[in-house]
């Protein structure tokens, strides 16, 4: 009878053991990395201002993420022309509003993105994360339609304003033959807050930027982008 004793109790502790164990195995898959992480996008344009971005992800949450909107095929000599931002992913699958609205992004064929940096947004999220060693994406193209002109008409005027940028400063003598040739033809305005004898202003359109002139030195004062009257 003790002998049924024991050998029941050493069933028991065994039982146990092996539910013990599986627990644990359980606990270590379930806090183990994926092994293939991925991001799924699926990104909807709603309107010329705003596009859905529903994410799917099976990395280990919550992270941050860098979602983006790129014009495509942009140069490295180009002005970026596009928006991004870091959102916080607490759940898969996660659904968000990208307001693009301040951007005013011309309209063209753009890239939606969204990625996981393990460099450094994996600080501020989820631990195992960390363990993620290489970069993560998802996207996916979409078209947007604007009221701010092409990306080709953008591109122009970018190319007109990095000129001046370049090469126009306080003092820059005003060459109007050059200034035509490089920004297009100008509109000829009557400065509100100045002298207008002394004080002139010129819009060139093809740049969408205004150049204010002084008279007397012949010189360049400044540069605004868009149209002014006023110094």
């Amino acid at each position: 009878m003790k002998k049924l004793t024991i050998l029941m109790a050493v069933l028991v502790l065994c039982s146990c053991s092996s539910n013990s164990n599986k627990d644990q195995t359980s606990s270590k898959e379930d806090k183990s990395l994926p092994a293939n992480p991925m991001i799924d996008l699926e990104a909807t344009v709603k309107n010329e201002s705003t596009v859905n971005f529903l994410i799917k992800t099976n990395i280990p949450l919550p992270v941050e993420f860098m979602a983006s909107i790129d014009l495509k095929d942009q140069k490295p000599d180009e002005i970026y022309i596009g928006c991004s931002k870091i959102i916080k992913v607490e759940s898969s699958p996660y659904s968000f509003d990208f307001d693009i609205s301040e951007q005013k992004l011309p309209s063209g064929e753009y890239n939606a993105e969204v990625t996981f940096h393990p460099q450094w947004v994996a600080d501020n999220g989820n631990e195992l994360a960390k363990n993620i060693i290489k970069k993560v994406m998802g996207s996916m193209s979409i078209n947007l339609k604007t009221a701010y002109g092409s990306a080709d008409e953008r591109k122009k005027i970018d190319k007109k304003q990095s000129w001046v940028m370049d090469n126009v400063i306080v003092g820059t003598i005003w060459n109007v033959e050059e200034f035509v040739e490089k920004l297009g033809k100008y509109q000829e305005l009557k400065v509100t807050n100045r002298n207008a004898e002394i004080i002139k202003v010129y819009y060139f359109p093809e740049a969408d930027m205004t150049i204010f002139v002084s008279k007397p030195k012949k010189s360049v004062l400044t540069w605004r982008i868009g149209m002014t009257d006023a110094l």
